[in-house]
């Protein structure tokens, strides 16, 4: 499903491919009401925002990323 995300043309964004792995370990689109916080889409520099720039990620994301990977580190091993 992520490669037709991915795919563009005849290039991969790498702003996509950071995206998706993000959702892969449970961040959630900024403008999500499920997300730990919401902004209004469109309107970050976020990569998990769509239709800009993708430049950044939130510190309270890197905490989700980071609960995620000690809750699981035993399944990275």
């Amino acid at each position: 499903m992520a490669y037709g995300v991915l795919y563009s043309g005849d290039t991969i964004k790498e702003e996509n491919i950071i995206h998706e792995l993000l959702h892969a370990v449970v961040l959630r689109h900024t403008f999500e009401k499920e997300s730990k916080h919401q902004f209004k889409f469109s309107k970050t520099n976020d990569y998990m925002d769509y239709n800009n720039s993708k430049e950044a990620t939130y510190c309270w994301q890197w905490k989700i990323v980071q609960d995620w990977t000690n809750s699981n580190i035993q399944f990275i091993r």
